[in-house]
């Protein structure tokens, strides 16, 4: 593998291309590249050989950005772009990755150590490596969403169709996919943090719990457990394996703020939000693709999902679709014996009652994830302070109604 730096900081760049030297990385080239040689560069050298590339820049302005975009469409999926500079901000870091870097390095965090790491990790990868899995992440904006529910049963759905799938707890602080599945693992997340410089394919597979139902998961560390090994490096590794393995992997995330998670939001093809029928999850979802819409994440690649559709008093999916500004084709009805039944059994509904419309419903939304790539909205998106207008609207309305019954009753 060749290794070229670049980038718009030409300091930084050199600093970069020192570290390296001194650590003794074989295939460095021997100066820092302008943009338009490093452009030059990258596509004759990946006629020859897989490329690593080095953009480095203390502010990834608009022009960075486009920059990345166009070395890594330079390289014909030959050359993997590294983002290197002062990055924390977690939008940032999404909008370097959707623009085409494969991983984002913190120059004031541990950086020559996590160098080393990427780059070993690169060098790894056979340069005829078959195209990896798709990446699916579900996130839930709020406590009780159901995330980890549908993953488990999105997984299944998965299997059940003949896809080899793999799940992934990333909630580093305690997940529940373990307890869901009803398995007892005997790797996670915290024990291949602990041979995170050996971890290998091989390796891989033989931490993989493999449920009856076909799913092939990774647990979450134990709740109150230490979990700080568990670095952004090592879920990239854990992630590229795991697609490198299965035709498709689920990420169920913790959270959109710490850089593990960032990342492999970034890295999804897909991006699926359970949605709860209430104000307060129709808040924060609200407030989430806006912060998507900030980091610059089309709209066609996120799924909203409305969950628990049917309780009494709930909002109307057609309602939240108008406050978030955008469809929601996939609804999944309220079945609590159902439910209640296939957790405390640790068998997914898709496997377990099948004919069920909760699980008639989960499998379509795996059909159509897994189908057909997302179509182009053409019609431009409404600002941020549209949507709140319709928040306040919705809000407003029931205020009202709450008003006008309390007057009655006075009167």
């Amino acid at each position: 593998m060749d290794i070229l730096v670049t980038g718009d900081d030409q300091a930084l760049a050199a600093s970069v291309r020192d570290s390296l030297a001194r650590a003794g990385v074989e295939g460095v080239a021997p100066h820092v590249f302008t943009r338009d040689s490093a452009e030059v560069e990258i596509r004759e050298s990946c006629s020859r050989v897989a490329i690593a590339v080095l953009f480095c820049s203390r502010s990834f302005s608009p022009e960075d950005l486009a920059a990345i975009k166009d070395l890594s469409l330079a390289g014909c999926n030959r050359a993997s772009l590294i983002a290197v500079g002062p990055i924390a901000d977690p939008n940032l870091i999404l909008r370097a990755i959707r623009s085409g870097a494969i991983d984002v390095l913190d120059i004031n965090s541990r950086f020559d150590k996590e160098l080393l790491e990427i780059i070993g990790r690169l060098k790894a990868v056979p340069v005829k490596a078959k195209a990896p899995g798709k990446l699916f992440s579900i996130i839930g904006t709020v406590g009780g969403a159901g995330a980890s529910l549908l993953a488990c049963n999105l997984a299944a759905a998965f299997a059940r169709g003949g896809q080899k799938c793999g799940l992934l707890d990333l909630h580093l602080r305690g997940g529940d996919l373990a307890k869901l599945l009803q398995t007892t693992p005997r790797h996670n997340l915290s024990s291949l943090a602990t041979k995170a410089q050996q971890l290998d394919a091989v390796m891989f597979e033989h931490s993989l719990i493999e449920h009856e139902s076909g799913v092939r998961l990774l647990p979450s560390p134990e709740p109150f457990s230490d979990y700080r090994q568990c670095t952004p490096q090592l879920i990239q590794k854990v992630l590229q394996l795991a697609r490198a393995s299965c035709s498709v992997v689920l990420a169920d995330l913790e959270d959109a703020e710490h850089a593990e998670q960032v990342r492999t939001l970034a890295s999804s093809n897909q991006i699926i939000i359970p949605l709860r029928p209430d104000l307060v999850s129709l808040y924060r979802t609200q407030k989430f693709l806006a912060y998507l819409t900030r980091a610059q994440i089309p709209r066609d690649r996120i799924s909203i999902v409305a969950n628990r559709v049917g309780q009494p008093r709930a909002l109307s999916v057609t309602r939240m679709a108008e406050v978030l500004e955008m469809p929601i084709e996939h609804q999944i009805p309220d079945d609590p014996s159902a439910v209640n039944t296939s957790v405390n059994v640790g068998i997914p509904l898709v496997t377990s009652t099948p004919n069920t419309k909760i699980a008639r419903c989960i499998a379509q939304l795996a059909e159509q994830l897994l189908g057909t790539e997302p179509e182009k909205k053409d019609s431009p998106e409404r600002s941020w302070l549209a949507a709140m207008r319709s928040s306040v609207r919705l809000f407003g309305t029931r205020s009202n109604k709450a008003l006008t019954t309390t007057n009655a009753h006075a009167g």
